[in-house]
């Protein structure tokens, strides 16, 4: 049980890091504010990165209590 969950946290971690780039596509949804050559997003556009990335620590969290549930301990 502790390598399947050791597992299910290193790959948070990889997927995290693989959809943080996503974050980019993410906020090309959003018009951004220019202050002078900076781009400044609004606060619904940095929302919905966080929230696409806060999916993943609940999906493991949920793996992780499943897997305590169903293994049995003699």
């Amino acid at each position: 049980m502790g390598l399947a969950v050791c597992l299910f946290n290193f790959s948070l971690h990889f997927f995290v890091a693989v959809f943080s780039n996503a974050g980019g596509l993410v906020l090309g949804c959003f018009e951004p504010k220019y202050v002078g050559l900076t781009r400044v997003y609004g606060q619904d556009s940095w929302l919905a990165v966080f929230s696409m990335l806060s999916v993943f620590p609940f999906i493991v969290i949920w793996l992780s209590f499943r897997l305590a549930k169903d293994v049995k301990l003699d």
